[in-house]
């Protein structure tokens, strides 16, 4: 993801099951968050943190969790988003440079 004028930086995630809503959360310990810009970090899962990978709402797609918050929230129409701190994934802050976002472009690579 990347918000407008790629100065707020570019995150993203790796899940390890596609996204479906109404299935509760989804996905295991191989899902991770990053960050390519302002620097390349990656955000792991790790015991004992929260197992909440990711749960997709009809109009959220949330990524992390916890207590805290969403290491990415995703509106339905990919264009709106936030990111705070997150346990599942020890994010200590948003991945970018403010909690809320207007996203410039969402990449989405899918592998079998």
């Amino acid at each position: 993801f990347s918000p407008p004028g790629g100065g707020g930086g570019v995150a993203g995630a790796f899940l390890s099951e596609l996204p479906k809503p109404g299935r509760g959360v989804l996905g295991s310990g191989e899902c991770f968050v990053f960050t390519l810009a302002p620097e390349e970090k990656v955000y792991r899962w790790r015991e004992p943190q929260p197992k909440v990978f990711c749960c997709c709402e009809p109009t959220k797609l949330n990524i992390g969790g916890g207590n805290a918050g969403y290491a990415l929230r995703i509106d339905e129409c990919l264009d709106v988003g936030s990111s705070s701190a997150c346990e599942t994934f020890a994010t200590e802050g948003s991945l970018f440079d403010s909690e809320h976002f207007n996203i410039a472009s969402v990449e989405i690579i899918m592998f079998r």
